[in-house]
């Protein structure tokens, strides 16, 4: 998970790991992001819309460039759904789509049991 927000990091580290079982690779910036570079990649991806450092397009291009990681899916959290979302444009980056905080943990069930079908 890509979140700047300790505590929007916290929630969704509970919900993965206790209730859903998965294990959480966590980064709080694009550079942090970038430092994960050299670990394989994860199974999949939630990342906030905006960072201290840059943005989600930042961020998805930057996993573009890194072995393995421009294939990961994603999804984008905001704190509202962008007026110009493109499902076209943002699924060149593999992101699946847009989840608006708040967040409920039946989305984030939902979307992994879709994503690890997959």
């Amino acid at each position: 998970m890509v979140d700047d927000d300790p505590i929007v990091r916290q929630f969704l580290r509970d919900v993965l790991e206790k209730l859903l079982r998965h294990t959480v690779t966590e980064a709080s910036s694009l550079q942090k992001v970038l430092q994960m570079g050299s670990q394989p990649p994860v199974d999949f991806i939630f990342l906030d819309q905006t960072l201290p450092d840059g943005m989600a397009l930042d961020v998805c291009q930057a996993l573009s460039q890194l072995d393995g990681w421009g294939d990961v899916p994603k999804w984008i959290i905001a704190g509202e759904k962008p007026l110009e979302w493109d499902p076209d444009f943002w699924s060149r980056f593999k992101v699946k789509g847009c989840l608006v905080k708040p967040i409920r943990i039946d989305q984030i069930e939902e979307i992994l049991n879709r994503e690890m079908r997959s």
